[in-house]
C-alpha cells in the first residue's frame, strides 16, 4: 500500500534559511517569529524562537515546540532524517531519551 504524503509548508527563518513543517503544525508554528541558530559542533542550523519564561529570555527550538517539551527538560528532541531544518512531520521529530 503506498504511503500517503502530507502537505509540507515552509517557515521563513533568519539568515535566509527556511524550515520545512507539516501542514498540521504550520498554523501553530507560524504565529511565532523563528530564527536560524548555527551550532558549530554539528555544523548545522536549527530553528528556534525567543520567549520570556519566568522573567528570563529563553530560546525554544522548533523540534521541542512540536513535541511539547518544556524548556530545560532532560528529554531531547531528535530529527529522524538528521536534517535539523526539516520538521515536516511531527512523527519524524522524535523523542531521543
Amino acid at each position: 500500500m503506498p504511503q500517503t504524503l502530507e502537505a509540507v509548508q515552509t517557515i521563513q527563518l533568519t539568515q535566509g534559511k527556511v524550515d520545512l513543517v507539516s501542514a498540521c503544525d504550520y498554523l501553530a508554528l507560524s504565529s511565532f517569529m523563528w530564527h536560524a541558530n548555527y551550532d558549530p559542533h554539528t555544523r548545522s542550523f536549527r530553528a528556534g524562537r525567543s520567549a520570556n519564561i519566568n522573567g528570563k529570555l529563553r530560546s525554544i527550538p522548533m523540534g521541542r515546540q512540536i513535541l511539547g517539551l518544556q524548556p530545560g527538560g532532560a528529554t531531547q528532541a531528535d530529527h529522524a532524517k538528521h536534517d535539523t531544518l526539516d520538521c515536516e512531520f511531527s512523527a519524524k521529530v522524535r523523542d531521543a531519551i
